[in-house]
């Protein structure tokens, strides 16, 4: 997880907002801000959402292009 302040000088494009979620991208990273949770963990993000987000919320329909696989930890999925 990461600190607020220090995300939001990092930002430079956002992909996806709502009230709940907001993806942004900076310098290749992707930052999932979920309530007061931050990560750039796109395994930790999706098991955040699993348990705050409904099942027919738009989120769930966004695609996110050029993810780096190696930069995902499954362990982190076990939130």
């Amino acid at each position: 997880m990461k600190k607020k302040k220090i995300l939001s000088k990092e930002l430079s494009e956002t992909i996806f907002n709502n009230n709940q979620v907001i993806i942004n991208k900076a310098n290749d990273n992707l930052y999932f801000e979920i309530g007061d949770e931050i990560t750039d963990d796109i395994a930790e993000a999706v098991s955040i959402l699993m348990r705050r987000i409904y099942f027919n919320d738009p989120i769930w329909k966004t695609e996110i292009k050029n993810i780096d696989i190696h930069s995902i930890y499954p362990e982190k999925s076990l939130f």
